[in-house]
Formats: C-alpha cells, sequence, structure tokens
C-alpha cells in the first residue's frame, strides 16, 4: 500500500525542483478505476449553497518508471494538487533498482482534495436541478519523484538530487444533491384593521386625527386607500414591521375644523377583502372634549 507520509504545503513542494539531465528519468502514475474504486466528490445543498461532505478518497493506482545508468531513486514521492487551497500528499514507494512498477490503493484525505472544492461547488450551482446531478468531471495533480548520482547521498535536497515530475489526470465524479422544493411564500396579509380618531371624541377648532392601525401576518409594506362617504378617496400605503407580539403599524391623517361636520371614513386594502366597516366622525362645535389619546404600540 501507498505509504502516506505528513501533508506538506503545495507550494514547498515545487522550491527546490532541479533541472534534469535530458532523458535521464521517466516517470509514469495513473489512477485505476473499477466499479469498486472510482473516485468522487459529494456536494449538499445548505443555506443557500453547494458544501462538499469533506470524505476522503480511496482508489487504485498504477506507477512506474526508470533511470539512466549512474542515477537512483530516492525513496520519497510527493503528490501536489493542482488547485487553490489543497496540500500535497508525500509516501514512499520502491526505489533499490532502476526501472520500477507499482501498483496499490491510495487514500486522498479531505486536505488535498479541498484544491478542487471550489470549482466544484461552482459546477453544482451551475447545473442544479431538482433532481440529483452527475458530473464526469476530472482533478489534476502533479506526481514528483526525486533521484540523485550514485556517487552522492540520496537524501532529499542534499547535494547532486534532482526531480522529476508527471501530470496526473484523475477522473472525477462529482455529485450534487437536488435543489430543495421551493415553497411558495405565504403572502402578506392584513389580520386586523382598526379604524378610529384620537382624541375619540374630536372638538371644533381643535387637530384630530383619524388613525388607521394595521395588523399583519408577516413584515412589508401595505397599499390601502382611505374612502370617504362622500366619494373623495386617497391611496397611501404602509411599512409594517415587527412589533411586540406580532407585526403592526399605524398610519393616520390630521384633520382641524371650525364647524360642525358629519362624516363617514372606511379603509380598503389592495388586494385583499376586508368587511367595508364605515367609521362615523362627528364635530360639534362647542361641545366638550371627553376624548382619549389612543395607546401607543410598543415596538
Amino acid at each position: 500500500m501507498f505509504r502516506a507520509l505528513a501533508p506538506i504545503a503545495a507550494a514547498a513542494a515545487f522550491v527546490t525542483i532541479t533541472a534534469a539531465p535530458a532523458h535521464a528519468a521517466s516517470l509514469d502514475f495513473d489512477i485505476v478505476t473499477n466499479q469498486f474504486a472510482k473516485p468522487a466528490m459529494h456536494f449538499d445543498y445548505k443555506d443557500g449553497k453547494f458544501v462538499w461532505d469533506r470524505k476522503p478518497i480511496t482508489t487504485a493506482f498504477r506507477a512506474s518508471g526508470s533511470l539512466d545508468r549512474g542515477y537512483d531513486w530516492s525513496p520519497e514521492i510527493s503528490l501536489v494538487p493542482n488547485g487553490k487551497g489543497g496540500k500535497a500528499l508525500t509516501g514512499m514507494m520502491p526505489w533499490k533498482k532502476r526501472s520500477f512498477t507499482h501498483s496499490d490503493s491510495i487514500t486522498f484525505p479531505a486536505s488535498f482534495l479541498s484544491a478542487y472544492s471550489a470549482q466544484y461547488a461552482d459546477y453544482c450551482a451551475r447545473n442544479a436541478t431538482s433532481k440529483k446531478v452527475i458530473g464526469n468531471l476530472s482533478a489534476t495533480f502533479t506526481f514528483i519523484r526525486s533521484y540523485h548520482d550514485s556517487k552522492t547521498l540520496p537524501e532529499v535536497g542534499g547535494t547532486g538530487t534532482l526531480r522529476t515530475t508527471k501530470l496526473v489526470t484523475m477522473p472525477m465524479t462529482v455529485s450534487c444533491a437536488p435543489l430543495p422544493k421551493r415553497v411558495p411564500s405565504e403572502p402578506l396579509k392584513v389580520t386586523e384593521l382598526k379604524l378610529y380618531t384620537s382624541p375619540a371624541k374630536p372638538l371644533c377648532g381643535k387637530p384630530f386625527r383619524l388613525v388607521a392601525e394595521f395588523h399583519t401576518n408577516k413584515p412589508g409594506k401595505v397599499n390601502f386607500t382611505l374612502h370617504r362617504h362622500d366619494g373623495l378617496k386617497q391611496n397611501a400605503s404602509v411599512e409594517v414591521g415587527e412589533v411586540k407580539g406580532g407585526f403592526a403599524k399605524r398610519w393616520f391623517k390630521e384633520y382641524t375644523t371650525t364647524s360642525s361636520i358629519e362624516r363617514s371614513y372606511k379603509i380598503s386594502v389592495k388586494g385583499q377583502e376586508l368587511a367595508a366597516q364605515w367609521l362615523p366622525v362627528t364635530v360639534t362645535c362647542g361641545a366638550k372634549d371627553t376624548g382619549k389619546p389612543a395607546d401607543a404600540l410598543t415596538d
């Protein structure tokens, strides 16, 4: 089995690469897939975006290589993901012969595969439907192996150490969870409408307010019309917000009259049928004010 060592930073893996003599080394590395070993990454839909489940991948591989006379392999090898944020995977392979062929299984941890997560999440976002989506994509990484002149010590990074690389394309099945079914949002509705004056009994020559109090099932804008008994009307709107115990908003119109009046008012809400309830408003000049102001809404 591939013997994995501690992951190293992907960027650092290329720092000491030295140009090898032409044709001194050849290297190959292939991912072998079958019905039991096929690289796959799954993405769930959470909080409005696709999120990788961060499960490792175990699959089979086949590696081979050869060296010219006068050179020896070092045992260490590195697999470096070609993507942002992933960490390289290091291990060991047969090294006592200049030519080698090695087959085994390998496990790619989440730290390695994270280099591809953003790319595949974007694929899911662009192709997602109400059903599960399967994409046959690929991931590339670089296979690196060191070798050295037979007359030098084999330590990686030592005098005379050279490196050869192989770009590897790994097939990758990307599965995207289905998008959740859209539940139609509940429309904004006026659940209670109150219409009154403040003070309750207006006085001649003093300002009073005609108050409309809207209670709704959710926050939002309510468009309505104020009607007067003689056919005059006014369109207006309020932005209902949250208050203690629910959602409510008051709207008012201020009047001052110096002569006696008898009028009636009602409110109609656009897009909603409400029971027509006319509010009579009477002002008699010279009458005493016995009304009280309306209680304040608690935000």
